[in-house]
């Protein structure tokens, strides 16, 4: 184990002895931004939910993109980009030693066209982003396979629901997040298979429930007490502020297991299943030898990733790719290997800086070449970039297409706009606010919002009012209610007499429950005596 200091925050990280194994592996150095660094340095990259209206360079079609068009580069369509009325070779440059890679990578950025989002096969969804399969789906962001649902993110295989985060398979469903298999349910967090169940956390397999806090296969219950059925339902037909407070004093009560998850095996991080042998990885699911990982999905020996997956192997410093092989420092990158500082390239292989390749071999900088002198140049530029200190770093933050407050960075690592300028970073300002008095407008940052007709007709049929705030705000105050990605050391609290221990248990783990917090923080074994 060594111990660095980052280069960008200075604070101390460590090298594992596996860390060093996996580097050499993929013939890379060691990283001298620290893993959060790292983690911001790569969403900057990631826009996912700033859309725009625009319209295609190519056949002037109107489209809503996630580039404004207030931005340099060529912006095509989804069945222009994939059409054969165009060739990313034509704008292939050679490449010039006398210049940084990044700064000629930058030049190529500004003239080969890119698709309008990360969308496909979608119907009546226009307004979504890193999305597919969705039918009749509005503002629903890295979710597929949904339909008629809205206001969301990362969700699958949901049907009619509003403001649902990290969920799956819900229905008729209102501000949930960490759910699955759960219908005609609002406010619940981390529940399943749950259905008329309201304002609960920690739920299994219960009905009719409101307020409460891990009950499993529980029915008619308020606030953890079970009641008739004519007394449950005199109850939810006059909430009062009273019973919210004491949901909430509940909930510091319950003790709460250390990590999300189903499955594992020697891995650390929350919200993950079926992980082998990680180490802090979030939201993924069946990851095997992986480290840093967020929303990940059947990968393995990858570090540093978010939104990676489906059958990835050997995978460095990679945001939005899926189908990978050896491959390092990429963006949007599908189907691919041997590759390296790709952007928005698909079913490709060996590669050097190229953008907007599809079935291409052998290239650098969108230009071709024949197997052995790809292989030359390609070895002749590692060189010079290693000896310029170049090679091993993720793209720099003139190379991203977006200003930091256009993205993921600014929802997991948020900052003011002196602090994101201070640091290098473009702030892209708000249009002057003429607010409009005819339209709602938010109470948390001032600006007008929509509300549309089918929106409108959901919270009627709910019995709910309509929001006082904007999408992005709801979605921020969600993602706030999450745990933080980040890990503390930590010893079971349970001091229980029948949960085979005495005093207090000695187990230790990783979680993301920081020790300031007030919750009971139990190991998996004393929360399952426990629980059930």
């Amino acid at each position: 184990m060594e111990k660095r200091q980052c280069k960008n925050c200075f604070k101390t990280y460590v090298i594992t002895h596996d860390d060093l194994e996996f580097y050499q592996k993929m013939k890379t150095p060691t990283p001298t931004f620290c893993p959060d660094c790292r983690n911001q340095r790569r969403l900057v990259l990631r826009n996912e939910l700033s859309l725009y209206p625009d319209k295609c360079d190519n056949c002037n079609k109107d489209i809503i993109s996630q580039y404004s068009s207030d931005k340099p580069y060529k912006v095509y369509c989804y069945e222009c980009f994939y059409s054969d009325k165009w060739d990313a070779l034509d704008y292939g440059q050679e490449y010039d030693f006398n210049k940084p890679f990044f700064e000629q990578f930058k030049a190529l950025q500004l003239k080969v066209p890119r698709i309008y989002a990360f969308c496909t096969r979608n119907e009546n969804s226009e307004y979504t982003n890193g999305s597919g399969y969705n039918k009749d789906c509005y503002m629903i962001f890295v979710s597929d396979h949904n339909e008629n649902c809205m206001y969301s993110y990362s969700i699958f295989e949901c049907k009619d629901s509003i403001d649902c985060l990290n969920s799956y398979k819900l229905e008729s469903c209102f501000q949930c997040s960490g759910c699955n298999n759960c219908f005609d349910s609002k406010f619940l967090m981390d529940c399943a298979n749950c259905h008329e169940t309201q304002y609960s956390i920690d739920c299994k397999g219960c009905s009719n429930c409101w307020g409460c806090v891990g009950l499993r296969n529980k029915e008619y219950h308020f606030l953890n007490r079970e009641y008739t059925k004519e007394q449950y339902e005199r109850k939810i037909k006059y909430i009062k502020e009273e019973d919210l407070h004491k949901y909430e004093a509940l909930k510091l009560k319950h003790n709460y297991v250390y990590m999300h998850g189903l499955k594992n095996e020697n891995s650390t991080g929350d919200y993950i299943d079926n992980c082998k042998d990680c180490i802090s990885c979030y939201d993924s699911h069946f990851l095997e030898k992986c480290n840093n990982i967020i929303h990940g999905n059947k990968a393995k020996d990858a570090h540093d990733g978010y939104m990676i997956g489906d059958n990835t192997e050997l995978m460095y410093e990679t945001i939005g790719s899926l189908e990978l092989y050896n491959t390092r420092f990429n963006f949007f990158l599908m189907s691919s290997s041997n590759t390296d500082y790709c952007d928005s390239c698909y079913s490709s292989k060996n590669l050097f800086g190229c953008i907007s390749l599809g079935k291409e071999d052998n290239c650098i900088l969108n230009k071709q070449y024949s197997e052995k002198d790809y292989k030359d140049l390609r070895e002749k530029i590692i060189k010079q970039m290693t000896k310029e200190k170049e090679y091993g770093e993720f793209w720099p933050i003139k190379n991203s297409p977006f200003c930091y407050n256009e993205t993921a960075a600014q929802d997991n690592f948020p900052l003011e706009k002196k602090d994101a300028i201070a640091l290098g970073y473009p702030w892209k300002d708000e249009e002057e606010n003429h607010v409009d008095k005819n339209l709602p407008i938010c109470e948390s940052c001032g600006h007008n919002f929509n509300i549309i007709d089918r929106e409108k007709k959901f919270y009627a049929e709910k019995d709910l009012n309509n929001p006082t705030k904007c999408f992005k705000c709801r979605h921020r105050e969600r993602l706030a209610k999450k745990n933080p990605r980040h890990l503390w050391h930590r010893q079971c609290e349970c001091t229980k007499p029948d949960h085979d221990h005495t005093g207090r248990c000695p187990n230790e783990f990783e979680t993301t429950y920081s020790p300031k917090r007030k919750e009971l923080v139990y190991c998996e074994n004393c929360y399952n005596k426990e629980i059930y």
